[in-house]
C-alpha cells in the first residue's frame, strides 16, 4: 500500500489529522495530484477550508478534470456554505462562577457547587511545533467527544489557541454537555529578570487583553510567528471559569528580583486583586 492510499484509509476510518501528516509525507517525495487532493480533503474535513481550498486548486495545476477536486471548491462557494462564523460578538457581562471559600460554584438558576475533574490541553502534536497550530477544528471536536466521555468537565490550555479551538468549544458545549474552560495567558520572562519594567509590563497588558478579546469573541490577531491569528468570532465566555496567568516561573529568575527589591514584603489592592505580606514578584 502506497502512502497516498494510507492516507484516504486513515480519512475512511475518521482519522483526519493523522491524514494531514501522511499526505504531507507523500508530497514531500513528490507533488502528486493525488496527494495534493488528500491532503485537501484531510483539511476540508477538519474544517481548515483555507487550506482545503490552496490544496483543491494544486490538485487542479496537476489535473486540471479531478472531478472531485472540482466539486469541493464549488462547495465551498455556494453562498450557504459556512466557512466559518462572521462579525464579532457584542462584549456583554454575565456573572456565571464564583470562588466560595475553598470551592467554585456554577449559577444555575442557582450558586451550586462545581467539582473540577480537569485535563491540559497543550497546543502541539507529534511531529510539529507548538508554534505551528497544527491541531484543527475537526481533531478539537473529536478529542472533546473523547475528554468528556472519561468524565472530564474542564479544559486548562496554556496559552491562547487559534479560533478553531474556540468554535469548536462553543459548539461542543451547546450540543447538550460542557467542558468550562480555564483560559491560560502565556508569558516569557523579562530580560534582566525585570518583572516590573515598562516593556515587560506593556508585553503583559497586550497578552491579557489578546486572551480576554479572544475569549469574548470580539477580536481580529494578525499574523505574528509563533502566534496564532484570525478572527476570533465566537463568544465561549460563559462557559470560561478564569484565567490562569503566566506560567512555571523560574525559581532563580524571581529570586534575583525579590532581591533587587530587597525582598521586603508588603500590600497591593487593586480593582480586582489584592494581597498582604507579597513579596516583590506577588
Amino acid at each position: 500500500m502506497n502512502t497516498n492510499a494510507l492516507g484516504f484509509l486513515a480519512i475512511e476510518r475518521g482519522d483526519h489529522q493523522e491524514a494531514v501528516n501522511i499526505f504531507m509525507r507523500s508530497l514531500q517525495k513528490g507533488k502528486d495530484p493525488s496527494g495534493y487532493y488528500g491532503f485537501g480533503l484531510a483539511h476540508f474535513l477538519l474544517e481548515d477550508y483555507a487550506t482545503a481550498r490552496w490544496a483543491f486548486h494544486k490538485t487542479l495545476e496537476l489535473d486540471p478534470r479531478n472531478v472531485e477536486a472540482i466539486r469541493r471548491l464549488s462547495m465551498m462557494e455556494e453562498p450557504e456554505f459556512d466557512a466559518g462564523k462572521t462579525g464579532l460578538s457584542p462584549p456583554h457581562h454575565e456573572r456565571r462562577f464564583r470562588a466560595e471559600k475553598s470551592t467554585l460554584e456554577v449559577h444555575r438558576g442557582e450558586w451550586k457547587r462545581l467539582f473540577i475533574k480537569g485535563i491540559n490541553l497543550g497546543i502541539g502534536l507529534p511531529g510539529s511545533f507548538p508554534g505551528e497550530y497544527a491541531v484543527k477544528k475537526g481533531t478539537y471536536r473529536k478529542w472533546f467527544g473523547q475528554i468528556s466521555a472519561i468524565g472530564i468537565n474542564a479544559l486548562r490550555t496554556y496559552t491562547l489557541h487559534p479560533p478553531s479551538f474556540y468554535e469548536a468549544l462553543d459548539e461542543w458545549n451547546r450540543s447538550g454537555k460542557t467542558l468550562y474552560l480555564f483560559q491560560g495567558i502565556w508569558t516569557e520572562p523579562p530580560a534582566g529578570d525585570d518583572y516590573s519594567g515598562e516593556d515587560f509590563l506593556s508585553y503583559v497588558r497586550g497578552n491579557i487583553r489578546d486572551a480576554i478579546d479572544a475569549v469574548h469573541g470580539s477580536t481580529v490577531l494578525p499574523q505574528r510567528p509563533g502566534y496564532p491569528d484570525g478572527k476570533y468570532s465566537v463568544d465561549v465566555s460563559w462557559c470560561t471559569i478564569g484565567f490562569l496567568f503566566g506560567r512555571e516561573w523560574e525559581p532563580c529568575s524571581v529570586k534575583r528580583f525579590n532581591e533587587s527589591r530587597g525582598g521586603r514584603l508588603g500590600a497591593y489592592e487593586g480593582k480586582f486583586l489584592k494581597i498582604v505580606d507579597g513579596t516583590p514578584f506577588e
